[in-house]
Protein backbone atom coordinates (compact mmCIF):
# COMPACT_ATOMS: atom_id res chain seq x y z
CA UNK A 1 0.00 0.00 0.00
CA UNK A 2 1.20 3.49 -0.83
CA UNK A 3 2.71 5.74 1.85
CA UNK A 4 0.84 8.73 0.45
CA UNK A 5 -2.19 9.36 2.74
CA UNK A 6 -4.53 10.17 -0.15
CA UNK A 7 -3.51 7.13 -2.20
CA UNK A 8 -3.60 4.97 0.90
CA UNK A 9 -7.13 6.13 1.68
CA UNK A 10 -8.35 5.45 -1.83
CA UNK A 11 -6.69 2.01 -1.93
CA UNK A 12 -8.16 1.04 1.43
CA UNK A 13 -11.64 2.10 0.37
CA UNK A 14 -11.29 0.17 -2.92
CA UNK A 15 -10.12 -2.94 -1.03
CA UNK A 16 -13.10 -2.74 1.31
CA UNK A 17 -15.52 -2.30 -1.57
CA UNK A 18 -13.98 -5.33 -3.32
CA UNK A 19 -14.29 -7.48 -0.19
CA UNK A 20 -17.88 -6.40 0.42
CA UNK A 21 -18.73 -7.08 -3.22
CA UNK A 22 -17.27 -10.58 -2.95
CA UNK A 23 -19.29 -11.27 0.19
CA UNK A 24 -22.44 -9.92 -1.42
CA UNK A 25 -21.85 -12.22 -4.41
CA UNK A 26 -21.79 -15.27 -2.14
CA UNK A 27 -24.31 -14.09 0.40
CA UNK A 28 -23.33 -13.03 3.91
CA UNK A 29 -25.94 -15.29 5.53
CA UNK A 30 -24.59 -18.29 3.61
CA UNK A 31 -21.03 -17.42 4.63
CA UNK A 32 -22.06 -17.05 8.27
CA UNK A 33 -23.75 -20.47 8.07
CA UNK A 34 -20.60 -21.95 6.52
CA UNK A 35 -18.42 -20.37 9.19
CA UNK A 36 -20.65 -21.76 11.94
CA UNK A 37 -20.54 -25.25 10.36
CA UNK A 38 -16.76 -25.12 10.09
CA UNK A 39 -16.45 -24.13 13.74
CA UNK A 40 -18.70 -27.03 14.76
CA UNK A 41 -16.56 -29.46 12.78
CA UNK A 42 -13.28 -28.07 14.13
CA UNK A 43 -14.55 -28.34 17.70
CA UNK A 44 -15.81 -31.87 17.07
CA UNK A 45 -12.50 -33.00 15.59
CA UNK A 46 -10.51 -31.51 18.47
CA UNK A 47 -12.76 -32.97 21.11
CA UNK A 48 -13.05 -36.51 19.70
CA UNK A 49 -9.71 -37.12 17.96
CA UNK A 50 -7.86 -38.67 20.87
CA UNK A 51 -10.86 -40.71 22.05
CA UNK A 52 -11.96 -42.17 18.70
CA UNK A 53 -8.55 -43.29 17.44
CA UNK A 54 -7.32 -46.79 18.22
CA UNK A 55 -8.80 -50.11 19.21
CA UNK A 56 -10.73 -51.34 22.17
CA UNK A 57 -14.21 -50.94 23.51
CA UNK A 58 -13.81 -47.34 24.67
CA UNK A 59 -12.35 -46.21 21.33
CA UNK A 60 -15.15 -47.97 19.45
CA UNK A 61 -17.81 -46.29 21.60
CA UNK A 62 -16.16 -42.88 21.14
CA UNK A 63 -15.95 -43.48 17.39
CA UNK A 64 -19.65 -44.39 17.21
CA UNK A 65 -20.59 -41.27 19.16
CA UNK A 66 -18.31 -39.18 16.94
CA UNK A 67 -19.97 -40.53 13.76
CA UNK A 68 -23.43 -39.71 15.11
CA UNK A 69 -22.40 -36.11 15.87
CA UNK A 70 -20.74 -35.80 12.48
CA UNK A 71 -23.81 -37.14 10.70
CA UNK A 72 -26.00 -34.68 12.59
CA UNK A 73 -23.86 -31.77 11.34
CA UNK A 74 -23.81 -33.00 7.73
CA UNK A 75 -27.54 -33.76 7.67
CA UNK A 76 -28.30 -30.21 8.83
CA UNK A 77 -26.44 -28.59 5.94
CA UNK A 78 -28.46 -26.42 3.56
CA UNK A 79 -28.46 -27.61 -0.03
CA UNK A 80 -26.99 -24.30 -1.25
CA UNK A 81 -24.32 -24.04 1.44
CA UNK A 82 -21.02 -22.92 -0.15
CA UNK A 83 -18.42 -25.68 -0.25
CA UNK A 84 -20.95 -28.28 0.90
CA UNK A 85 -19.15 -30.87 -1.20
CA UNK A 86 -15.87 -30.19 0.64
CA UNK A 87 -17.61 -30.79 3.95
CA UNK A 88 -19.14 -34.01 2.66
CA UNK A 89 -15.74 -35.16 1.45
CA UNK A 90 -14.29 -34.45 4.88
CA UNK A 91 -17.10 -36.48 6.46
CA UNK A 92 -16.57 -39.38 4.03
CA UNK A 93 -13.03 -39.81 5.36
CA UNK A 94 -14.58 -41.35 8.47
CA UNK A 95 -16.69 -43.92 6.64
CA UNK A 96 -14.65 -46.85 7.92
CA UNK A 97 -14.66 -49.22 10.84
CA UNK A 98 -11.55 -47.94 12.62
CA UNK A 99 -9.82 -44.53 12.69
CA UNK A 100 -6.20 -43.43 12.70
CA UNK A 101 -4.64 -40.05 13.46
CA UNK A 102 -4.09 -39.57 9.74
CA UNK A 103 -7.84 -39.64 9.13
CA UNK A 104 -8.37 -36.43 11.05
CA UNK A 105 -5.46 -34.81 9.21
CA UNK A 106 -7.00 -35.86 5.89
CA UNK A 107 -10.41 -34.50 6.91
CA UNK A 108 -8.87 -31.17 7.81
CA UNK A 109 -7.19 -31.05 4.39
CA UNK A 110 -10.58 -31.64 2.76
CA UNK A 111 -11.87 -28.59 4.62
CA UNK A 112 -9.25 -26.25 3.10
CA UNK A 113 -11.66 -25.03 0.34
CA UNK A 114 -13.98 -23.97 3.16
CA UNK A 115 -11.16 -21.91 4.71
CA UNK A 116 -10.42 -20.35 1.33
CA UNK A 117 -14.06 -19.42 0.83
CA UNK A 118 -14.35 -17.97 4.33
CA UNK A 119 -11.15 -15.93 3.91
CA UNK A 120 -13.23 -13.20 2.28
CA UNK A 121 -14.62 -12.42 5.75
CA UNK A 122 -11.07 -11.97 7.07
CA UNK A 123 -10.25 -9.85 4.04
CA UNK A 124 -13.19 -7.58 4.80
CA UNK A 125 -12.12 -7.20 8.43
CA UNK A 126 -8.56 -6.45 7.35
CA UNK A 127 -9.87 -3.92 4.81
CA UNK A 128 -11.97 -2.24 7.50
CA UNK A 129 -8.96 -1.96 9.78
CA UNK A 130 -6.83 -0.64 6.93
CA UNK A 131 -9.47 1.95 6.06
CA UNK A 132 -9.70 3.05 9.68
CA UNK A 133 -5.92 3.45 9.85
CA UNK A 134 -5.90 5.26 6.50
CA UNK A 135 -8.56 7.69 7.73
CA UNK A 136 -6.48 8.43 10.81
CA UNK A 137 -3.41 9.00 8.67
CA UNK A 138 -5.39 11.29 6.37
CA UNK A 139 -6.74 13.29 9.32
CA UNK A 140 -3.21 13.65 10.72
CA UNK A 141 -1.97 14.77 7.31
CA UNK A 142 -4.74 17.39 7.14
CA UNK A 143 -3.54 18.78 10.46
CA UNK A 144 0.00 18.93 9.10
CA UNK A 145 -1.27 20.70 5.97
CA UNK A 146 -3.20 23.17 8.13
CA UNK A 147 0.02 24.08 9.90
CA UNK A 148 1.96 24.27 6.63
CA UNK A 149 -0.68 26.46 5.00
CA UNK A 150 -0.64 28.80 8.01
CA UNK A 151 3.14 29.13 7.75
CA UNK A 152 3.06 29.64 3.98
CA UNK A 153 0.34 32.27 4.29
CA UNK A 154 2.59 34.21 6.69
CA UNK A 155 5.45 33.97 4.21
CA UNK A 156 3.46 35.19 1.18
CA UNK A 157 3.86 38.94 1.98
CA UNK A 158 7.61 38.59 2.42
CA UNK A 159 9.95 40.03 -0.14
CA UNK A 160 13.17 38.09 -0.81
CA UNK A 161 15.05 41.22 0.21
CA UNK A 162 13.50 40.91 3.68
CA UNK A 163 15.73 37.93 4.30
CA UNK A 164 18.80 40.16 4.04
CA UNK A 165 17.48 43.41 5.53
CA UNK A 166 19.34 44.65 8.68
CA UNK A 167 17.65 43.88 11.98
CA UNK A 168 20.28 44.57 14.62
CA UNK A 169 19.22 48.21 14.92
CA UNK A 170 15.95 47.16 16.54
CA UNK A 171 16.98 43.76 17.88
CA UNK A 172 19.73 45.07 20.15
CA UNK A 173 17.60 47.59 22.09
CA UNK A 174 14.64 45.20 22.37
CA UNK A 175 16.68 42.25 23.62
CA UNK A 176 18.61 44.46 26.04
CA UNK A 177 15.35 45.82 27.48
CA UNK A 178 13.81 42.34 27.72
CA UNK A 179 16.87 40.97 29.54
CA UNK A 180 16.99 43.90 31.96
CA UNK A 181 13.28 43.95 32.72
CA UNK A 182 13.39 40.19 33.37
CA UNK A 183 16.24 40.63 35.85
CA UNK A 184 14.56 43.63 37.49
CA UNK A 185 11.24 41.85 37.88
CA UNK A 186 12.93 38.76 39.34
CA UNK A 187 14.65 41.01 41.88
CA UNK A 188 11.31 42.73 42.62
CA UNK A 189 9.67 39.37 43.38
CA UNK A 190 12.63 38.21 45.47
CA UNK A 191 12.90 41.41 47.57
CA UNK A 192 9.31 42.65 47.84
CA UNK A 193 6.62 41.35 50.16
CA UNK A 194 3.96 39.15 48.61
CA UNK A 195 1.37 41.70 49.73
CA UNK A 196 3.06 44.42 47.67
CA UNK A 197 3.20 42.08 44.67
CA UNK A 198 -0.55 41.57 44.99
CA UNK A 199 -0.98 45.35 44.99
CA UNK A 200 1.27 45.62 41.91
CA UNK A 201 -0.74 42.99 40.02
CA UNK A 202 -3.98 44.75 40.92
CA UNK A 203 -2.56 47.96 39.43
CA UNK A 204 -1.68 46.21 36.16
CA UNK A 205 -5.37 45.40 35.66
CA UNK A 206 -5.70 49.01 34.47
CA UNK A 207 -3.35 48.23 31.58
CA UNK A 208 -4.81 45.53 29.29
CA UNK A 209 -1.69 45.55 27.09
CA UNK A 210 0.33 44.33 30.08
CA UNK A 211 -1.57 41.05 30.55
CA UNK A 212 -0.55 39.58 33.90
CA UNK A 213 -2.65 36.63 34.95
CA UNK A 214 -4.21 37.39 38.35
CA UNK A 215 -3.39 35.21 41.33
CA UNK A 216 -6.22 32.98 42.66
CA UNK A 217 -8.64 34.89 44.94
CA UNK A 218 -8.10 32.60 47.95
CA UNK A 219 -4.34 33.14 47.70
CA UNK A 220 -4.76 36.92 47.41
CA UNK A 221 -7.04 37.00 50.46
CA UNK A 222 -4.56 34.98 52.51
CA UNK A 223 -1.57 37.16 51.51
CA UNK A 224 -3.45 40.34 52.38
CA UNK A 225 -4.70 39.11 55.76
CA UNK A 226 -1.90 36.85 57.06
CA UNK A 227 1.47 37.87 58.47
CA UNK A 228 2.96 35.50 55.89
CA UNK A 229 2.09 38.13 53.27
CA UNK A 230 5.02 40.17 54.56
CA UNK A 231 7.42 37.59 53.10
CA UNK A 232 8.47 37.56 49.42
CA UNK A 233 6.79 34.99 47.19
CA UNK A 234 10.00 32.94 46.63
CA UNK A 235 10.33 32.62 50.41
CA UNK A 236 6.76 31.39 50.68
CA UNK A 237 7.51 28.78 48.01
CA UNK A 238 10.40 27.59 50.18
CA UNK A 239 8.05 27.36 53.16
CA UNK A 240 5.73 25.19 51.10
CA UNK A 241 8.48 22.53 51.09
CA UNK A 242 8.71 22.43 54.89
CA UNK A 243 7.25 19.70 57.06
CA UNK A 244 4.17 20.69 59.12
CA UNK A 245 6.27 20.85 62.29
CA UNK A 246 8.96 23.05 60.75
CA UNK A 247 6.37 25.22 58.96
CA UNK A 248 4.62 26.01 62.26
CA UNK A 249 7.73 27.93 63.33
CA UNK A 250 7.44 30.31 60.36
CA UNK A 251 3.71 30.95 59.85
CA UNK A 252 0.95 31.38 62.46
CA UNK A 253 -1.45 28.84 60.87
CA UNK A 254 0.29 26.11 58.89
CA UNK A 255 -2.98 24.54 57.73
CA UNK A 256 -4.23 27.85 56.31
CA UNK A 257 -0.85 28.36 54.65
CA UNK A 258 -1.00 24.97 52.95
CA UNK A 259 -4.58 25.52 51.78
CA UNK A 260 -3.80 28.92 50.33
CA UNK A 261 -0.16 28.86 49.26
CA UNK A 262 0.90 25.26 48.73
CA UNK A 263 -2.17 24.42 46.66
CA UNK A 264 -1.57 27.49 44.47
CA UNK A 265 2.12 26.88 43.95
CA UNK A 266 1.75 26.63 40.16
CA UNK A 267 0.06 30.04 39.95
CA UNK A 268 2.93 31.62 41.89
CA UNK A 269 5.62 29.90 39.83
CA UNK A 270 3.91 31.03 36.62
CA UNK A 271 4.36 34.67 37.61
CA UNK A 272 7.23 36.02 35.51
CA UNK A 273 8.33 38.98 33.37
CA UNK A 274 6.86 37.87 30.03
CA UNK A 275 3.94 40.35 30.13
CA UNK A 276 6.53 43.13 30.53
CA UNK A 277 8.75 42.07 27.63
CA UNK A 278 8.51 43.23 24.02
CA UNK A 279 9.48 39.85 22.61
CA UNK A 280 11.10 38.83 19.34
CA UNK A 281 10.06 39.21 16.59
CA UNK A 282 8.46 42.45 17.78
CA UNK A 283 4.87 43.58 17.07
CA UNK A 284 3.83 46.11 14.43
CA UNK A 285 4.85 49.71 14.94
CA UNK A 286 1.47 51.06 16.10
CA UNK A 287 0.86 48.12 18.42
CA UNK A 288 4.31 48.48 19.94
CA UNK A 289 3.92 52.22 20.57
CA UNK A 290 0.58 51.72 22.32
CA UNK A 291 2.01 48.89 24.40
CA UNK A 292 5.00 50.97 25.50
CA UNK A 293 2.57 53.66 26.71
CA UNK A 294 1.15 51.11 29.14
CA UNK A 295 4.45 49.45 29.98
CA UNK A 296 6.09 52.65 31.19
CA UNK A 297 3.91 53.28 34.28
CA UNK A 298 3.95 49.59 35.17
CA UNK A 299 7.73 49.20 34.85
CA UNK A 300 8.21 52.47 36.72
CA UNK A 301 6.73 50.81 39.84
CA UNK A 302 9.72 48.50 40.27
CA UNK A 303 12.38 49.38 37.67
CA UNK A 304 15.02 52.07 37.52
CA UNK A 305 15.25 55.00 35.12
CA UNK A 306 17.46 52.98 32.78
CA UNK A 307 14.52 50.72 31.90
CA UNK A 308 12.32 53.71 31.12
CA UNK A 309 15.05 55.16 28.90
CA UNK A 310 15.25 51.89 26.99
CA UNK A 311 11.47 51.88 26.49
CA UNK A 312 11.63 55.43 25.11
CA UNK A 313 14.39 54.34 22.72
CA UNK A 314 12.31 51.41 21.44
CA UNK A 315 9.28 53.68 21.00
CA UNK A 316 11.43 56.10 19.00
CA UNK A 317 12.63 53.27 16.74
CA UNK A 318 9.03 52.13 16.19
CA UNK A 319 8.17 55.58 14.79
CA UNK A 320 10.84 55.37 12.10
CA UNK A 321 9.94 54.22 8.57
CA UNK A 322 12.59 51.51 8.46
CA UNK A 323 11.13 49.81 11.56
CA UNK A 324 8.51 47.86 9.59
CA UNK A 325 11.08 46.60 7.10
CA UNK A 326 13.37 45.51 9.94
CA UNK A 327 10.41 43.84 11.60
CA UNK A 328 9.51 42.05 8.35
CA UNK A 329 13.09 40.83 8.14
CA UNK A 330 12.89 39.64 11.74
CA UNK A 331 9.70 37.72 10.97
CA UNK A 332 11.28 36.26 7.85
CA UNK A 333 14.25 34.93 9.80
CA UNK A 334 12.42 33.82 12.93
CA UNK A 335 11.71 30.12 12.82
CA UNK A 336 11.91 29.92 9.04
CA UNK A 337 13.26 26.65 7.66
CA UNK A 338 15.84 26.34 4.91
CA UNK A 339 13.12 25.03 2.60
CA UNK A 340 10.85 27.99 3.36
CA UNK A 341 13.72 30.42 2.88
CA UNK A 342 14.39 28.85 -0.53
CA UNK A 343 10.72 29.23 -1.46
CA UNK A 344 10.76 32.93 -0.54
CA UNK A 345 13.91 33.52 -2.57
CA UNK A 346 12.53 31.62 -5.58
CA UNK A 347 9.14 33.34 -5.49
CA UNK A 348 7.37 29.96 -5.40
CA UNK A 349 5.54 30.50 -2.11
CA UNK A 350 2.12 31.05 -3.72
CA UNK A 351 2.57 27.99 -5.96
CA UNK A 352 3.43 25.86 -2.95
CA UNK A 353 0.53 27.35 -0.99
CA UNK A 354 -1.93 26.55 -3.78
CA UNK A 355 -0.64 22.97 -3.94
CA UNK A 356 -1.01 22.52 -0.18
CA UNK A 357 -4.56 23.88 -0.25
CA UNK A 358 -5.45 21.61 -3.16
CA UNK A 359 -4.04 18.61 -1.31
CA UNK A 360 -6.03 19.48 1.79
CA UNK A 361 -9.26 19.79 -0.18
CA UNK A 362 -8.67 16.41 -1.85
CA UNK A 363 -8.08 14.71 1.51
CA UNK A 364 -11.14 16.31 3.07
CA UNK A 365 -13.32 15.26 0.18
CA UNK A 366 -12.00 11.70 0.35
CA UNK A 367 -12.74 11.57 4.08
CA UNK A 368 -16.37 12.62 3.65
Amino acid sequence: MSDDPLDRLREARADLEAAESAIEGIGEDRLDSLDETRERLVRLFSRREDEAVGTGREAFAAFASFKLELASIVDSLDDDLPEREAIERAASVFEKSRLTEGDFASAREELEPVDVRLSVLDEREAARNALRDARRAAAARIEELDERIDRLERLVPLDPDDLDAPIEEIRGPIESYDDEVSAAFSAFLAETSAREVVSFLRTTEQYPLVPFEPLPPDLVAYLEESDAGEEPLPTLLEYAEFSPTKLSHYVPDSDAFRRSVATNRTAIERLDSRPLEVGWPPPRSAELRWRIRELRPVVDRFGDEGLIVRLRRIASLAREERYERSRAAALARSGITDEERALVRSGEIETELAAARERRVALREELE
